[in-house]
C-alpha cells in the first residue's frame, strides 16, 4: 500500500498539510507517528474502496496521471498503471479526453458539488453513471476522483421497461377507440398515428380493397411533421399492380424490407414506386375481414433505413388485428343501417357470430358463426333457447340489466361490454359483445367476438410489466443497500422509513400509487450520503459545522443523481425536499407550507421518527415516546398536522418497543 501511495520519508511535510487542512494537531505534524496514521488512514480508506464493485479511480488534474485505482478499476484496466495519463488507461487516448470534467469541478479554485453523468464507453461497450469530485490530495493539491458505476443492465432493464408499457399503453388505448359508438375514420387514423410513432415509421396508411376485388385505395393515412402525403392520388389503383407484393399478402406473410434499395428483380414495380416517393424501409400488414385479405396497413420510412423489432412487430400485428375486427364490425353495423332487405344475406356472410334477441331474451336468430362460436346448430338455438343460456351466471345479472335499459333507453345504455360464454363443450370464452335495438321494434341484434386470445396476451403484458416493476425495486433495493455499506450504524435505516411512511400514507387514505411512490423515494432517499465522507457519518462526537455543512448536501446530492432517471413518480424532487420544514427552516432550499410535496413532507415525519428511535454513534436510542413527542410538539409548525397524527394513530397499534417490527412483510 505504501508503494501505491508513494508516500515517502520525504512526503512528512505534504502530509502535515493536508491534516492540518482537516482541523488536526499540528504540533507533532512532521512525525513518524503522523505519517503511519495517514498511511493507514488511507490503507483503511482504500479497503473501503476496493469493497465496492464499482471502478474509483483518482487523477492528478493537471497531469492527468493517475494516483489510485481501487481494486475493481485494477482488475478492469490491469496492474502497474499509476503514474500513466488516466486517459491512456481508461480510454486507451493519446491526449486528454474531450469531455473531460476538470473543468466542471472546480470554481474559484474551489470545489464545486459533485458533478454526475452517465456516459458510454466505447472501449468495452458499457453504460456507466459517473460521479466526478475534486478532493484535496495529500500534497494539499485539488485532484479529481471519479466513480465509474456500471448502469448497464439498468440501461438495458430501463428501455425494456419502456418498450413494454409503451406497447401496453397503445394496445390499450387502440383497443378503446372501436369500443361503444365511434367515428371509425377519427379512430383508424388516431391509431395509424399511435402504430407509426411508436415504430418509428415516417407514414402509417391503410389501403383497403374494393368490392370487385380488382382496384383498391388508400383510405387513411398519418405522416410524420414534414414528410409528404401522398393518399389523394393513390386511389381506384389495380392491386395486380403490384405482383410480388400482392402474392406475399395472399400467402399470409408480413411484408418487412429494412432497405428498399436490396428489393429482388422480380419486385421491380414496387421498388420503383417506393423510391419515387423517397421510401427506404417499409414495413406491410395484411388486413383480413371474415377471413379474406381485404387491404393492408403500411409502415413507410422516409430518408432512412429502419429495421424493426420483434416488440414492434407484435404490437402493429395485434394493432391490425384489432382494427381488422372493428372494420368488420363496422362493416355489419353499416350494413345493418343501410338496407332492412339486405339485413339477412348480411347476418348470414359476416365473420362474427351475431343473433337476433327478442323482448323476452329469446333468440330468434343466429347465424353460422354463431353455431361455431357456441357449438348447439341454429335448429337448436333458434326460438328455442335464451341468450342467458350461453353466458357464466357472475355476468346474467348485469347483461340483463342492459338488455331491459336498453328497451327503455338505448342511448343510455353500454353499445359494447365484456362477458364470459360458454360453449357447448363447458369451455369459457372471454367475448366483446356489441348489442344495438333494431329501429322500429323491441328486438336487439348482438354480435359476439371472442377475446379470449387477446385477454391472455392482455395478461401476459400485464405480468410482463409486473416483472419489471420487481426488476425495478431489485434495483432501488441494491442502491439503498450500497448507501448502508458506507454507514452501518443506519443499517436498514431506508428500508425502515419506507415502511412506516408507507403505513403513514395508508392511514391517510392515500392511492396505492401515492404509496408506491413514497416507498420508492423512501428506499433512496439518503443516496446522497453515498459522497459523505465515511469518517463524518460514523463519527461518534458532534459535527463541526462544515461536517455538517458536507452532509446537508446530501439531499442535493441524492436529487443529481436521481433526476435523470425516469421513474414514473418525482422521486428526485421528493429526496430533494425530504428535510424541508413547514415554517421554510429546513434545507436545501428553504420550502415552506404548500411548496413541499405531500410525499416529502410524509417522508420527513417518518425519518424524524426512526431516526430519534435508532442508535447513533453519536447518541443511543431516543425512544419511540420522545420521537412522537417531538413531532407531536412541531405539530403545524415544522410538520404537517394531519401527518402527525396519522403517525400517532400508526404507533397506536404497533409495539413501540419493537420499531423493527416496521420492516415485516416489507
Amino acid at each position: 500500500m505504501k508503494d501505491q501511495f508513494k508516500i515517502k520519508d520525504q512526503q512528512i511535510d505534504e502530509l502535515a498539510e493536508f491534516r492540518q487542512r482537516a482541523g488536526m494537531e499540528t504540533s507533532e505534524c512532521r512525525s513518524e507517528q503522523l505519517a503511519q496514521a495517514l498511511l493507514t488512514q488511507f490503507e483503511q480508506i482504500s479497503t473501503i474502496f476496493d469493497s465496492l464493485n464499482m471502478e474509483i479511480y483518482v487523477a492528478d488534474m493537471d497531469t492527468y496521471e493517475l494516483l489510485f485505482l481501487n481494486k475493481h478499476a485494477v482488475n478492469v484496466y490491469g496492474a502497474g498503471n499509476l503514474g500513466k495519463p488516466c486517459f491512456q488507461v481508461i480510454q486507451a487516448g493519446r491526449e486528454p479526453c474531450a469531455f473531460c470534467t476538470n473543468d466542471k469541478l472546480l470554481r474559484d479554485g474551489m470545489p464545486e458539488p459533485p458533478y454526475v453523468w452517465e456516459f458510454h464507453n466505447t472501449r468495452n461497450g458499457k453504460w456507466y453513471q459517473l460521479i466526478d469530485r475534486a478532493i484535496p490530495w495529500t500534497n494539499g493539491r485539488l485532484v479529481r476522483m471519479e466513480i465509474a458505476v456500471d448502469i448497464t443492465e439498468h440501461k438495458l432493464t430501463e428501455k425494456t421497461f419502456k418498450c413494454k408499457l409503451a406497447f401496453e399503453e397503445t394496445v390499450k388505448r387502440i383497443s378503446s377507440r372501436f369500443v361503444g359508438v365511434y367515428n371509425i375514420d377519427y379512430a383508424i387514423n388516431a391509431s395509424l398515428a399511435d402504430m407509426g410513432r411508436l415504430s418509428r415509421a415516417s407514414s402509417a396508411y391503410m389501403v383497403l380493397f374494393r368490392q370487385d376485388g380488382t382496384t383498391m385505395d388508400n383510405t387513411h393515412e398519418w405522416c410524420a411533421a414534414g414528410v409528404k402525403r401522398h393518399m389523394s392520388y393513390l386511389q381506384n389503383l389495380p392491386i395486380n399492380m403490384f405482383p410480388w407484393w400482392m402474392a406475399k399478402l395472399r400467402n399470409g406473410e408480413f411484408i418487412h424490407i429494412a432497405d428498399v434499395s436490396s428489393l429482388p428483380a422480380v419486385a421491380n414495380s414496387e421498388k420503383e414506386m417506393l423510391e419515387s416517393q423517397g421510401v427506404r424501409s417499409v414495413l406491410v400488414l395484411p388486413l383480413y375481414i371474415k377471413g379474406e385479405l381485404s387491404g393492408y396497413i403500411g409502415f413507410n420510412n422516409v430518408g432512412e433505413i429502419v429495421t424493426r423489432n420483434d416488440e414492434d412487430l407484435a404490437l402493429l400485428r395485434v394493432s391490425a388485428e384489432i382494427i381488422s375486427n372493428a372494420l368488420e364490425r363496422h362493416r355489419v353495423e353499416e350494413a345493418l343501417r343501410e338496407s332492412e332487405e339486405k339485413y339477412r344475406a348480411i347476418f348470414e356472410t359476416t365473420g362474427t357470430a351475431m343473433v337476433i334477441v327478442e323482448d323476452d331474451m329469446t333468440i330468434s336468430l343466429a347465424n353460422k358463426e354463431f353455431e361455431k362460436l357456441s357449438g348447439y346448430s341454429k335448429t337448436v338455438v333458434e326460438n328455442k333457447k335464451k341468450w342467458t343460456d350461453f353466458f357464466v351466471k357472475s355476468d346474467l345479472e348485469r347483461m340483463i340489466d342492459y338488455h331491459n335499459r336498453r328497451r327503455i333507453d338505448p342511448h343510455g345504455t353500454p353499445n359494447g361490454y365484456e362477458c364470459r360464454a360458454v360453449d357447448r363443450q363447458g369451455n369459457v370464452m372471454d367475448i366483446f359483445l356489441t348489442a344495438s335495438m333494431i329501429p322500429g321494434t323491441k328486438k336487439s341484434v348482438a354480435s359476439l367476438l371472442n377475446i379470449t386470445g387477446r385477454k391472455r396476451a392482455e395478461e401476459e403484458i400485464s405480468q410482463s410489466y409486473k416483472k419489471l416493476r420487481r426488476v425495478m425495486d431489485d434495483i432501488i433495493q441494491t442502491v439503498a443497500s450500497t448507501i448502508e455499506i458506507r454507514d452501518p450504524y443506519t443499517a436498514g435505516h431506508q428500508v425502515r422509513v419506507a415502511k412506516l411512511a408507507c403505513d403513514i400514507a395508508r392511514e391517510m387514505g392515500l392511492l396505492e400509487d401515492q404509496i408506491e411512490c413514497i416507498k420508492t423515494a423512501a428506499l433512496v432517499h439518503d443516496i446522497g450520503k453515498i459522497y459523505v465522507p465515511a469518517e463524518f457519518l460514523s463519527k461518534p462526537g458532534r459535527l463541526k459545522e462544515n461536517e455538517f455543512n458536507v452532509i446537508k448536501d446530501h439531499p442535493q446530492v441524492g436529487y443529481d443523481i436521481l433526476k435523470n432517471i425516469e421513474f414514473p413518480w418525482p422521486i428526485a424532487d421528493i429526496v430533494l425536499q425530504h428535510h424541508e420544514r413547514l415554517n421554510g427552516s429546513g434545507y436545501p432550499a428553504g420550502l415552506s407550507g404548500g411548496n413541499i410535496l405531500l410525499e416529502a413532507k410524509i417522508l420527513a415525519v417518518a425519518d424524524v421518527i426512526e431516526a430519534m428511535s435508532s442508535h447513533r454513534p453519536y447518541r443511543p436510542a431516543l425512544g419511540i415516546d420522545q420521537a412522537l413527542a417531538e413531532i407531536s410538539q412541531n405539530s403545524g409548525i415544522l410538520y404537517d398536522p394531519d401527518i402527525v397524527n396519522a403517525s400517532i394513530e400508526v404507533f397506536s397499534r404497533l409495539n413501540p418497543l419493537l420499531l423493527e417490527s416496521i420492516t415485516e412483510d416489507f
